[in-house]
C-alpha cells in the first residue's frame, strides 16, 4: 500500500506518540491504523473563533470544536459550496485561519482519532519488540524488555484517550 501524501503529518504524529524513532512499525502500518480509526465526514460545520481589534469583531479562524485531526486533502467550503483556501492550516488539531472573514465554513474529508491509531500502533510495536530480551554481559545488565513495558503503559494511556464510537445494537429475538 502506498503512503498517501496527505497522511505524512498524521503518520509522523502517531510515530511521535508511540516513541517509534527506529521505525519498528512501518509507515504503511501506521497509515492502516489511522484509516481504521477514521471516518469520512461531509459538510461538517466548523466553529468560528472571534477575534477583536478595537471595537470590531471578526471571524478569521475556524476550528473543529471536537478537536479532530483531519487529512490535509480535506475540502473547506462556504455555504454556496465554493472552495476556500486558508492562509494557515493546522490539520492535526483541526484549525484554519483565513485572510478574509467568512460567515460560515464547512469541511468535507477524513478525520482521525490519533489516540486510537496510537493504541493500535503500540500493539504492533510491542509485537515488533518480541525478540528483545534482558541479558548480562561483562558484569553489566541490559534490560531491553523495559521498552515493551513502557509501550504498554502508553497503550493504557491511549486507550483512555481514544474516542468513543457509536455502536448500533439490535435484538433479533424480539417479535412485534
Amino acid at each position: 500500500m502506498a503512503i498517501r501524501s496527505s497522511m505524512t503529518d498524521l503518520i509522523a504524529r502517531v510515530r511521535t506518540l508511540i516513541g517509534d524513532s527506529k521505525k519498528k512499525v512501518s509507515d504503511e502500518d501506521v497509515q492502516a491504523f489511522l484509516d481504521a480509526n477514521s471516518e469520512y465526514i461531509t459538510l461538517y460545520a466548523l466553529e468560528p473563533v472571534p477575534s477583536q481589534s478595537g471595537t470590531t469583531i471578526s471571524y478569521l479562524t475556524y476550528r473543529d470544536k471536537e478537536g479532530w485531526a483531519w487529512e490535509s486533502n480535506s475540502v473547506l467550503q462556504d455555504t454556496s459550496g465554493t472552495s476556500l483556501t486558508p492562509s494557515t492550516s493546522y490539520w492535526l488539531i483541526g484549525e484554519w485561519t483565513f485572510s478574509a472573514t467568512h460567515n460560515y465554513v464547512q469541511i468535507s474529508g477524513r478525520r482521525f482519532d490519533l489516540y486510537g491509531a496510537a493504541f493500535d500502533a503500540c500493539a504492533a510495536y510491542i509485537a515488533a519488540l518480541s525478540d528483545e530480551f534482558d541479558f548480562e554481559a561483562d558484569k553489566k545488565k541490559f534490560y531491553r524488555s523495559q521498552t515493551a513495558n513502557t509501550i504498554m503503559m502508553l497503550m493504557a494511556s491511549y486507550e483512555n484517550r481514544r474516542r468513543l464510537r457509536p455502536v448500533s445494537m439490535g435484538v433479533s429475538d424480539v417479535r412485534c
